[in-house]
């Protein structure tokens, strides 16, 4: 996991281009036919890059943390047994 600072806008930009041209190849389409999937009106539906940027980014530390109390509840299980 990465945090980039200072470039929210347009890595929310890209990130709505590049849902938007795998949603275009699912309906069919090529990429960049936007006229059938804008990724501005359509995938970011005009939300803040400063609503945008920060969800995700807590959306993923949550994740990972998720990811990381589930291994230190799995290494606690086993340290009994590994003291005997």
């Amino acid at each position: 996991m990465f945090y980039q600072g200072g470039a929210g806008t347009s890595v929310n930009m890209n990130t709505n281009e590049v849902l938007a041209n795998i949603g275009l190849e699912l309906m069919g389409h090529q990429k960049g036919e936007y006229q059938y999937l804008n990724p501005n009106d359509h995938v970011n539906k005009c939300q803040s890059t400063n609503d945008a940027y920060p969800t995700g980014f807590r959306i993923a530390v949550y994740s990972s943390l998720l990811k990381l109390l589930d291994g230190i509840s799995q290494l606690a299980g086993r340290l009994p047994a590994q003291s005997r």
